[in-house]
């Protein structure tokens, strides 16, 4: 098998913020939106049975940034609570490169899937107060796609 798939992603990430080194004992949660354009190009092989087939693909995701938005708040010790608000635009990350591993079963032009992608690109790199260890974005994937296009071979 030889390919690319495209697709646009949209991802959420829910952080809750506690312990004794957060603002002196406060309290809180984020969300990360995160928006991307993505193509991974791949090769693969298949395995026949009828009317079925399998297939397992190894590829590279290109993902290019579209926006990252974070929500939060946080509630101190004293019961007030601070929320925030911060769009850090496509800058933070422009491109991540992500090798991928993924495995289908196809049923005429339905396929169910899963798969795994590991993210190369430090969302910290460059941001003030941030620890040494990187933030990376692993991605479990499962789904369903369509084929527009009838397959023609098996």
């Amino acid at each position: 098998l030889l390919g690319i798939e495209g697709s646009l992603e949209r991802l959420q990430t829910k952080i809750n913020l506690e312990g004794n080194d957060f603002l002196n004992n406060s309290r809180g949660m984020t969300k990360l939106n995160q928006q991307f354009l993505n193509f991974n190009p791949f090769f693969g092989y298949r395995v026949l049975f009828e009317p079925m087939t399998m297939d397992i693909q190894l590829g590279v995701d290109l993902a290019k940034t579209l926006s990252i938005k974070e929500k939060g708040s946080f509630e101190d010790k004293q019961g007030n609570v601070t929320e925030f608000e911060h769009d850090r635009g496509s800058d933070l990350m422009k491109l991540d490169i992500r090798p991928r591993l993924q495995f289908n079963v196809n049923y005429d032009r339905y396929t169910v899937f899963t798969g795994y992608s590991w993210g190369t690109k430090d969302y910290t790199s460059g941001m003030d107060g941030m620890s040494a260890q990187p933030a990376r974005l692993n991605a479990f994937r499962f789904g369903i796609q369509y084929q527009l296009i009838k397959p023609s071979i098996r």
